[in-house]
């Protein structure tokens, strides 16, 4: 294996442990600095995982189910209802966020966690609340068909 590709799995290791350690053994809110929204219940993130240590990661909205964008399988009406979802996250989630409950996701390259706004709302709640989500619990993904 290649020096930086060993690197890189390193530092995505060190994130991961650091991540998790904070939210989950220390009980508290990560704080992080949103950098781009994804989709409607995914967006990238510099976090602060420890005192003057800050990583890079696409985190996924813990409860909820957007529509997909790009890998939508009810065509353009899915995808429309996707953009619309990503598009009121990007209305609404500001530069500074919460990131509470931090755990590994299924893919390797973000983790699942519960979402505060920096005026305390739920992200989740709000995607619900305004029918850009269903209720998502793991498993089988909603049909928005």
């Amino acid at each position: 294996m290649r020096y930086r590709t060993r690197l890189i799995l390193f530092g995505i290791t060190t994130f991961a442990l650091a991540f998790a350690a904070q939210a989950t053994a220390l009980e508290q809110r990560v704080p992080a600095r949103v950098t781009r929204v994804i989709d409607g219940d995914t967006f990238k993130v510099e976090a602060r995982v420890w005192p003057g240590i800050t990583a890079q990661s696409n985190v996924r909205v813990r409860g909820v189910d957007t529509p997909e964008i790009r890998r939508a399988r009810c065509g353009e009406y899915e995808r429309r209802r996707g953009l619309a979802a990503r598009d009121f996250v990007r209305g609404v989630i500001g530069e500074r966020v919460w990131l509470v409950n931090v755990t590994h996701g299924k893919f390797g390259r973000r983790v699942v966690a519960s979402v505060l706004l920096a005026d305390g709302r739920d992200l989740a709640a709000l995607l619900l609340a305004t029918g850009h989500a269903l209720p998502y619990r793991g498993g089988r993904r909603p049909k928005w068909c």
